[in-house]
């Protein structure tokens, strides 16, 4: 995106689009940092109960120059009847870090449809999230460690995302 700016630096589309797109990276790392203060809180005065369907809604809105940039088709099932007790903040920041791991995943490969499902459902009172990709998937005999601090595949990466979504639905018995 940066670089299509470097050789159009008049268009003015593409300049709010990296702006968006800046906006998006900041508030993201603005959303981890007050979610890694908060784990080491154990007061949580902002737990409420939020209708899952739409909690996912606003982390597509962040997502959505990413998803159409790469190229990738995102399909959403989700039952409007789910809901969960939980931090809203920090429950999106579970999403945007699952979600945009999934859409880095894609960008590693050469395939002509990408896509990536979210499905939800319940069965005895557990909610069951499931992310699917059709990317490169997890090495074998690194499934154990993905979710270590650190941990990252990633050349800019460094090993907080997994490891901060991890502690965060811990903390919600999940």
């Amino acid at each position: 995106m940066y670089l299509q700016l470097n050789a159009e630096p008049n268009n003015t589309s593409k300049i709010r689009e990296v702006n968006q797109s800046l906006l998006d990276d900041l508030r993201r790392a603005s959303m981890i940092v007050m979610n890694l203060s908060r784990l080491s809180s154990k007061n949580n005065e902002q737990i409420r109960v939020i209708h899952l369907a739409e909690s996912i809604h606003p982390v597509i809105e962040i997502s959505k120059s990413k998803l159409r940039e790469s190229q990738i088709e995102l399909e959403v099932v989700c039952p409007d009847t789910l809901s969960l007790e939980i931090n809203l903040g920090e429950w999106q920041q579970v999403l945007l870090n699952l979600l945009n791991n999934a859409i880095e995943a894609l960008n590693q490969i050469e395939r002509e449809h990408k896509r990536i499902t979210i499905t939800a459902s319940s069965k005895n009172q557990t909610i069951h999230l499931h992310f699917a990709d059709n990317g490169p998937g997890i090495k074998p005999g690194e499934e154990s460690t993905i979710f270590d601090l650190h941990v990252t595949n990633k050349s800019s990466g460094i090993g907080i995302g997994l490891w901060l979504s991890r502690n965060i639905i811990n903390r919600y018995q999940g």
